[in-house]
């Protein structure tokens, strides 16, 4: 991660370490800072980009989940179509906060919000994307949920996953899709395919000049 200084010149914040070979997409998810990355490792991986070097909270977690051989190809591009809700206690109050916070104290009592301030409980995470492989006419719809913890087993432990990803739709093309790409607040999703007229134009056009 960089950030732009006064003087218009880019410095280095941090890396975001864990996949195990290249990455091949990276994805914003919300402006609470949440952003998608995906490898030829088959993972996607949902991080927390908000905290600087400067910042001490070394009990907060960078990565909020790590999904594992989500597909059998590679993973070649990410779109976000819904940014869902992320809450941690110690954020500003937002709707998505208070209605986190309300549900919690009605389902396991105020001491139990009082404990997820303090011990820094992710309380809300949840979202939805699209993803295409190399070489596949097919984008497939994933739904990011919060994983179920009661808490006796919070704070999750390092290297758990705050959230779990499932599988929900495949959008099936006619022919390889390229990329996609998801326009803001419009819950549409956009994508562009290799089509097979090009191919065949093609063809067409050398047999022609054969024969000519």
């Amino acid at each position: 991660m960089w950030t732009l200084t006064s003087n218009n010149k880019f410095e280095h914040v941090r890396d975001f370490v864990g996949h195990s070979t290249a990455v091949t997409c990276l994805v914003k998810v919300d402006e609470k800072g949440r952003f998608l990355s995906a490898s030829k490792d088959r993972e996607i991986r949902l991080w927390d980009s908000r905290f600087s070097c400067d910042d001490t909270y070394d009990d907060d977690r960078l990565l909020l989940a790590a999904f594992k051989d989500i597909d059998s190809r590679s993973i070649q591009g990410i779109a976000m179509l819904n940014d869902g809700k992320y809450v941690r206690p110690t954020d500003k109050v937002d709707m998505a906060m208070a209605a986190a916070l309300t549900k919690k104290a009605m389902k396991d009592g105020s001491a139990a919000v009082t404990k997820a301030a303090k011990e820094r409980h992710i309380i809300g995470c949840s979202c939805d994307f699209a993803t295409i492989t190399k070489r596949h006419p097919v984008v497939k719809v994933w739904t990011v949920t919060q994983v179920n913890q009661d808490d006796s087993k919070l704070p999750l432990l390092k290297d758990s996953n705050v959230a779990e990803v499932k599988f929900s739709q495949d959008l099936e093309h006619d022919a390889v899709v390229e990329s996609i790409t998801s326009v803001s607040k419009k819950n549409m999703l956009l994508s562009g395919g290799k089509f097979l007229c090009v191919e065949t134009c093609g063809l067409e056009l050398s047999i022609k000049h054969l024969i000519l």
